[in-house]
């Protein structure tokens, strides 16, 4: 019997670094990309995905944003999320902190180590 695929939530308003993760992800995970905040909550009122994997700057509703009224809903507030994030530096990283995510991972990280991070958080995750 094979085990069934975690599902991912990917959503990043860069539609061209969108389709590049989603690619990665999808010989691992069922990956769903979205490009905004408001279709990331939208498509949660229906799904449980395993992760979501929120790009930190978006328009109108950025990550934070996201989080927050993930955390808010009984429905999505246990969903682990990581957050992509482009900035690296001290401030922005600390920003991202304070919003306790499950994690984080930079935009220039290589395809090997994006899809290593999530493997590893799944094999920690019952």
């Amino acid at each position: 019997m094979t085990e069934e695929k975690k599902e991912l939530l990917i959503v990043d308003d860069d539609e061209s670094y969108l389709k590049l993760i989603k690619k990665w992800m999808s010989d691992a995970y069922k990956a769903t990309a979205v490009k905004s905040g408001v279709q990331a909550l939208k498509f949660l009122e229906g799904h449980r995905p395993d992760l979501v994997l929120l790009d930190f700057e978006m328009p109108e509703l950025n990550g934070g944003d996201v989080l927050q009224k993930m955390r808010e809903n009984p429905e999505t507030a246990g969903i682990p999320v990581f957050f992509l994030t482009g900035n690296v530096d001290p401030e922005s990283l600390e920003k991202i902190a304070e919003l306790n995510p499950d994690g984080y991972l930079s935009k220039t990280m290589r395809r090997s180590e994006i899809v290593s991070a999530v493997d590893v958080f799944f094999a920690k995750t019952p």
